[in-house]
């Protein structure tokens, strides 16, 4: 397995970081063992199917050719820190209600 990098996405308030991970695979893959449907895809078919621009972003870096500088693709993409204003005191995201005050 090689380390690829991270992608940052923000979607509305929420940050998400993904690290992004390749593997080669030799030879057939049996899939059905794994008890759910699953489909390989090309890069052509990724560019036409239902995928999230999170999921878009994590494709692009995980097929970009040139990986050996992670550091560069962090600073490119941000920081990997969370937004501490989003936080509540056990590092986990805040709840919808949290954002708003009781009269």
């Amino acid at each position: 397995m090689s380390l690829r990098g991270e992608v940052v996405h923000v979607f509305s308030h929420i940050r998400q970081t993904y690290v992004v991970w390749t593997a080669s695979l030799d030879g057939e893959v049996d899939l059905s063992q794994l008890g759910r449907e699953f489909q390989w895809l090309s890069q052509e078919g990724i560019a036409s199917a239902g995928v999230s621009t999170a999921m878009r972003k994590v494709f692009a870096l995980a097929t970009k050719k040139d990986s050996n500088n992670t550091a560069k693709r962090k600073q490119q993409h941000g920081s990997s820190q969370p937004d501490k204003k989003i936080k509540n005191e056990s590092g986990g995201q805040k709840s919808i209600t949290a954002f708003f005050s009781k009269k």
